[in-house]
């Protein structure tokens, strides 16, 4: 009997559909379509060196526009200081036109205006009060001073003065002392107020001035 042959059947893989395997194909090798487009974004995407010199002018530009708004706008704010000090200083709305005093007993308020130096007319804000303040208080009867600004054209002096409680005698001069022993004033005439005796030897030494009133017995 003859042999049955069995033809081989050649399998042509370009025709045949194998699972899983030309997915991959598509995957690992994308269409040159696509290819061109990823070209074409990444050369988009990296600008050449025109590019990038136009790039950073432009930055610069922006850079210098932004450093230039903030100086205007300090000139501007500086300017309009300096309009609100001249304001401020020059004009007469600020002028001195009243200087009162409250407290004074013993010493008159002329005598408190004299001494702080401020004059009517002068400025309100070119006031020394530190200056105005050490000078009246050289006076022995002031314990303490205040000077308020009244604005926009008033001074208002308060003072609290000593009293005189006690009274000494040595030389046919008679010395006014307050409650802590100060020496308020010498004077040749008595009054009617408590005596203190036994300090003549100190008070001797004492005359009328600026330090040697306020001396402390």
């Amino acid at each position: 009997m003859p042999k049955k042959t069995t033809k081989k059947t050649k399998y042509d893989m370009d025709d045949e559909i194998i699972i899983g395997y030309n997915t991959r194909i598509k995957k690992d090798n994308p269409p040159k379509n696509v290819k061109k487009k990823n070209e074409q974004m990444s050369k988009k995407s990296k600008p050449g060196p025109k590019k990038r010199k136009i790039q950073k002018k432009k930055k610069r530009k922006s850079n210098i526009k932004k450093v230039l708004k903030i100086l205007l706008k300090l000139v501007i704010v500086i300017g309009i200081l300096a309009c609100i000090v001249l304001f401020l200083f020059v004009s007469p709305v600020f002028n001195i036109k009243d200087i009162s005093v409250v407290g004074a007993k013993e010493i008159p308020s002329s005598i408190y205006v004299a001494m702080s130096g401020i004059d009517v007319g002068e400025n309100i804000f070119k006031i020394n009060k530190s200056v105005a303040i050490e000078e009246i208080t050289k006076q022995a009867y002031v314990e303490t001073v205040q000077i308020n600004q009244v604005y926009p054209n008033k001074i208002e002096i308060v003072v609290e003065e000593r009293e005189a409680c006690y009274i000494s005698e040595s030389n046919e001069k008679y010395f006014y002392l307050d409650k802590s022993g100060y020496v308020l004033n010498i004077s040749l005439s008595s009054a009617d107020m408590p005596k203190i005796n036994g300090i003549f030897s100190e008070l001797d030494m004492i005359e009328i001035g600026r330090e040697n009133r306020r001396k402390r017995i």
